[in-house]
């Protein structure tokens, strides 16, 4: 922040500067979440990761998305917003500990209509931790895509990002 401050924008001010720095963070990223840096968009934060994800998806009315029932605001008021203005039906996936439970009501949210799966692996105000590879593989059996947002469990909770299956993440 103070780099900012005290020099300004670097990517505008300073590329040749900025930029293999940048390059540096995207493969260090890569290993940590141990996938290629090709496979990696660096962006302003999960908010904007998921809106891009929805904004590539041709929504229909009586599309359905399937989110948590703790979600948070990144990936809950976009979800909302995109019932409002495209009559998408938003299904809340329960917080239940039962891990059968929890995959009978997945299995049960992710209708033939269904385009997307959007969960916070940790929520955040529960700090409820879903099984993302259960469901994210649930979701990619019946052809929808899912997205999980990473913020609450990275650097917390061990994973490789292709163990969870996950069609786009956003970590933060």
């Amino acid at each position: 922040m103070e780099e900012l401050l005290t020099r300004g924008p670097m990517h505008i001010i300073y590329p040749d500067e900025e930029y293999p720095r940048r390059a540096d963070s995207i493969a260090r990223l890569a290993r940590y979440l141990q996938v290629d840096k090709d496979e990696l968009a660096l962006m302003r934060g999960v908010s904007e990761g998921f809106q891009t994800v929805l904004r590539g998806i041709d929504w229909k009315p009586g599309d359905r998305i399937v989110i948590s029932d703790d979600e948070e605001a990144a990936l809950l008021l976009a979800s909302l917003s995109l019932r409002d203005r495209c009559g998408v039906e938003v299904v809340k996936l329960p917080l239940e500990e039962d891990e059968a439970a929890l995959l009978a009501a997945a299995a049960a949210a992710l209708s033939p209509n269904t385009r997307l799966m959007a969960l916070s692996h940790v929520t955040t105000d529960m700090g409820f931790r879903y099984p993302a590879a259960l469901l994210c593989a649930l979701a990619r059996d019946r052809g929808i895509a899912s997205f999980l947002d990473l913020a609450h469990s990275t650097g917390v909770v061990p994973y490789g990002l292709r163990d969870l299956g996950c069609d786009y993440a956003g970590l933060l």
